[in-house]
Order: structure tokens, then sequence, then C-alpha cells
């Protein structure tokens, strides 16, 4: 959880714009649902509660979607465009990452995170 406190506001606010920004153009009415859901479960917004806690974020995401295979399946289709948008589709960051979250990797995640952040300006 080291990536998380050391993100500068700034850094962090932009992120988490952006992010929401890129799912609302790509997903229209997904994030509503979703963050509804985060709203009322963690009073936190959805993007935010998964760059702090990316594998409770996602089984948070796959209860909400039911857990099944098509629940499992939405679920990931969520996750992977939250990342294309977090990683601003810088292809080999969302890889990883994805594949870190699918692993429920989050020591791996944080170091992708890291190593982002790192090379924004």
């Amino acid at each position: 959880m080291v990536v998380k406190s050391k993100i500068k506001y700034g850094k962090l606010s932009r992120i988490i714009t952006s992010t929401r920004n890129y799912l609302n153009k790509v997903m229209p009415g997904v994030l509503a649902r979703v963050e509804w859901h985060f709203y009322r479960v963690y009073k936190k917004n959805f993007v935010e509660y998964f760059i702090k806690d990316p594998i409770r974020a996602y089984h948070a995401l796959l209860d909400l979607y039911g857990g099944a295979i098509e629940g499992e399946g939405s679920a990931r289709h969520v996750i992977y465009y939250l990342l294309k948008g977090l990683f601003m589709g810088n292809n080999a960051f969302v890889e990883h990452a994805y594949r870190a979250i699918l692993e429920e990797d989050e020591k791996t995640f944080d170091e992708v995170l890291r190593e982002y952040i790192s090379l924004i300006k």
C-alpha cells in the first residue's frame, strides 16, 4: 500500500478524473450504476476505491454483478476498461495490471501503478 500514500494529490486527482471520463465515454451508464453501488456501500467513488484497494474493488464488482459466469465477465470487462482509462491506453501497463488483478497480486499491481505514476509529469 506504499504507492497510494506517496501519490501526490494533484496526480491522483487527475488520474481519477481522467479515468472516470474515459469510462463514461466508452461505457455510458455503467459507471453511474457502479458508482451508485460503491457510494451506497463504501461511501467512496469506484475509481478512487479501486486505486486504493484494487483486489477488494474487484471482489465488490463480482458481488455487484452476481459472481456467476456472466457476472464475472461483466466485472472483468469493467476492470479492463478502468485500467485502459487509468493507464491512458498504454497496453503494456494495462495487460500487466489486469493480470495482477485477476491473480489477486496487489503487490504487482502497486508496482505497475508506481512505475506508471513515475512517468506522469
